[in-house]
């Protein structure tokens, strides 16, 4: 199991944590190629088996929606593996196997926005909800199909 977290601190990136025993014992947190990961992630996977997480980005004054894909091994890249430890680090010269969209944008003066689900549609789409401020007086809720 890989567990998502965000970080509202730094302002960087989201950190994982992984277990191998059903959630009794986790690892030390490692930083993900996620940016600026300051709302709750809703993570689930695909069907093809990768790994879809949508967040809220945090983007100077303004907070965005964000989808971030991964493959599997990406999501497990970094935590100790057999022949692995941690005085023997996995190598991240190379590129990762992951992708980035911005989905929508709160224009709000006090953005408010974030807190995302999503579904994987019988056709294979992604259909997220969101709820957002943007222009309107009090936050509405809005829906994508990626």
């Amino acid at each position: 199991m890989v567990i998502y977290l965000r970080e509202d601190g730094e302002r960087l990136s989201a950190w994982k944590s992984i277990s191998r025993d059903g959630g009794r014992i986790w690892s030390v947190p490692l930083r993900t190629q996620m940016m600026s990961c300051l709302g709750r992630p809703s993570t689930g996977r695909l069907r093809s088996g990768e790994i879809v997480v949508t967040y809220r980005v945090g983007a100077g004054l303004s907070t965005c929606l964000g989808l971030y894909v991964e493959t599997p091994a990406e999501a497990l890249r970094g935590f100790p593996t057999e022949g692995r430890t941690a005085d023997n680090p996995e190598d991240y010269s190379r590129q990762t196997e992951t992708r980035f969209a911005f989905l929508d944008n709160d224009r709000a003066l006090s953005p408010d926005s974030g807190y995302s689900g999503w579904v994987q549609l019988p056709e294979g789409d992604i259909y997220v909800v969101n709820y957002v401020t943007d222009d309107a007086p009090r936050a509405q809720i809005r829906g994508y199909v990626v």
